[in-house]
C-alpha cells in the first residue's frame, strides 16, 4: 500500500468514521443516504455501532431532500439504532 493511494485514503476515512461512531453521543448525517448498493458501508457502520457495547447513540440528525426524508429516516434507524427516531434538519442544499 502506498501512502497516497486512493485505497489508503478511503481506508483511513472509514477508520476515522468508525472510531468517531464508537465514541459519539450525537451524530449528524449530511449528504449520505445509505444507498442500497452500499452494503459494505452499512456493514462498517453497524460494526462501529456494535463496538459501542450496548450504548445507543443518543440523537441522530440528518439532512435529506423532503421527498426522501421518511425513507432515509428508516434506513438510518435500521443501521444506527439510535435511542429515538432520527431528526430531520431539513433538505440538503447546494453550497452557493
Amino acid at each position: 500500500m502506498h501512502p497516497g493511494s486512493p485505497y489508503t485514503v478511503l481506508v483511513e476515512q472509514w477508520r476515522s468514521l468508525m472510531d468517531a461512531l464508537e465514541r459519539a453521543d450525537e451524530v449528524v448525517v449530511a449528504g449520505y443516504a445509505l444507498p442500497d448498493e452500499d452494503a459494505y458501508g452499512r456493514f462498517l457502520i453497524q460494526e462501529a455501532i456494535a463496538g459501542r457495547r450496548g450504548r445507543p447513540i443518543q440523537r441522530l440528525y440528518f439532512y435529506e431532500l423532503a421527498d426522501k426524508q421518511s425513507n432515509t429516516a428508516k434506513k438510518l434507524s435500521d443501521v444506527f439504532r439510535p435511542l429515538a427516531p432520527p431528526i430531520w434538519l431539513g433538505p440538503v442544499r447546494p453550497h452557493a
